[in-house]
């Protein structure tokens, strides 16, 4: 059984934790405690057959600098920001109910989703843009049907799915290939292999009607506009427009210099940011962004007439060949600063290898956008930016917060 356990680098006041802090020495000794009763909990039920640990930090020296002062037998080495154990995965919160009634996926939804209107505006916006695909279901879950689970439900799902013949394994770093199978065959060998039945994929049908999704909260205090569409991916629909799709969301929203921020934000002054964003990593069909936050006395509605004249412009003009040139030239030049982490580059080849991909697919990526034309964005910007592909959410604060 896996379980995983993230806890905050601040405190209350946002005060970070250091690597050696003695705030962070305390929150590392309370999850090793916490962790320690349920894999006890665990073994008695019979439940932990391996154990696995994957050490990650986001603070550089804290996984070496930082240890649990742990049973050796239950813990090899150390842990760092985040500790992972063993397969397939549940997490924490929800495993331990028996032990934490108030931890449960409710509390997880709540903390997540429900106390966060930004995030329940996403999750009501990709609900109304997936008609029939799965993609349109909560993540994290809808609460009714929460309610009706339990734990059983979760190890019965895991058990279905997270056999070892369904996986992938990533290592980074200064390990060789000879150094890893070893370990790989001590802690994966002894799990069994589990026939995985095929899974179904109902596709979503073309789309006709544009969609929009407004929400009003009094925890909102600035208003916010966001506008998804359909759109192919690496994999799924008109792929020939999944390269060019990166480089018009580079284009379009990638930063200070790109055509909305220019025309929203610095030029007419109407928004006080704004953005695009693609997301071509996905097994079916995915989503093209855009988001702008309205400047102080204008109202969303002329935001969005602005936003939609921009869009307009692009889709009768087309892009210029030089601003394709440019964002090519960030794009790449991204890419290989991207191979100093090594956890960008475990990432990137996991989430390749997880939609079908292959290696040879990551390491072309720079060629292939290097190889995009401007005739090609325009075309794919045609293709996707029509009304009836569309989403369009208003995010409010509502009257007399």
């Amino acid at each position: 059984v896996l379980v995983a356990h993230e806890f905050a680098l601040t405190d209350g006041a946002g005060h970070d934790y250091g690597p050696h802090s003695d705030g962070l020495r305390a929150a590392i000794e309370e999850t090793d405690h916490r962790l320690g009763q349920v894999l006890d909990m665990l073994a008695a039920k019979g439940l932990l057959d391996s154990t696995l640990f994957v050490f990650t930090s986001d603070h550089g020296m804290a996984a070496q600098d930082v240890s649990l002062k742990a049973n050796p037998a239950r813990h090899p080495e150390r842990i760092g920001m985040k500790t992972v154990i063993g397969e397939p995965m549940i997490y924490l919160r929800d495993l331990c109910v028996e032990v934490a009634p108030a931890n449960d996926g409710r509390t997880a939804r709540v903390s997540v989703l429900d106390n966060d209107p930004r995030a329940r505006m996403r999750e009501q916006m990709q609900a109304a843009l997936y008609l029939n695909h799965p993609y349109g279901r909560s993540v994290i879950g809808w609460e009714h049907e929460m309610r009706g689970l339990n734990t059983a439900d979760a190890l019965d799902w895991y058990r279905r799915y997270y056999a070892p013949n369904n996986a992938i394994l990533i290592v980074a770093g200064d390990i060789t290939a000879a150094d890893l199978k070893p370990l790989a065959e001590k802690y994966y060998g002894p799990i069994s292999a589990r026939p995985i039945a095929p899974r179904l994929r109902p596709q979503e049908p073309p789309p006709e009607a544009a969609r929009r999704v407004t929400i009003k909260d009094t925890r909102v205090r600035e208003p916010s506009l966001s506008r998804v569409y359909l759109a192919p991916s690496y994999v799924a629909g008109a792929r020939e427009h999944a390269y060019p799709l990166e480089v018009l969301a580079e284009v379009l929203g990638s930063g200070g210099t790109s055509q909305l921020y220019r025309a929203l934000v610095l030029d007419r002054r109407v928004a006080t940011a704004a953005g695009a964003f693609y997301t071509p990593d996905a097994i079916d069909l995915t989503r093209f962004a855009m988001f702008a936050t309205p400047a102080p006395g204008v109202s969303p509605a002329d935001l969005e007439a602005a936003l939609d004249e921009e869009i307009r412009r692009v889709l009768v003009e087309g892009v210029s060949a030089g601003d394709v040139e440019r964002a090519k030239q960030r794009m790449r030049a991204s890419a290989v600063f991207a191979r100093d982490s090594l956890q960008t580059g475990a990432r990137v080849i996991g989430t390749a290898l997880a939609i079908g991909q292959t290696v040879d697919d990551v390491e072309a990526w720079p060629d292939r956008i290097g190889a995009v034309t401007a005739a090609e964005v325009t075309a794919a910007a045609r293709y996707v930016l029509r009304e009836e592909r569309s989403v369009t959410g208003v995010l409010l604060p509502r009257p007399g917060s």
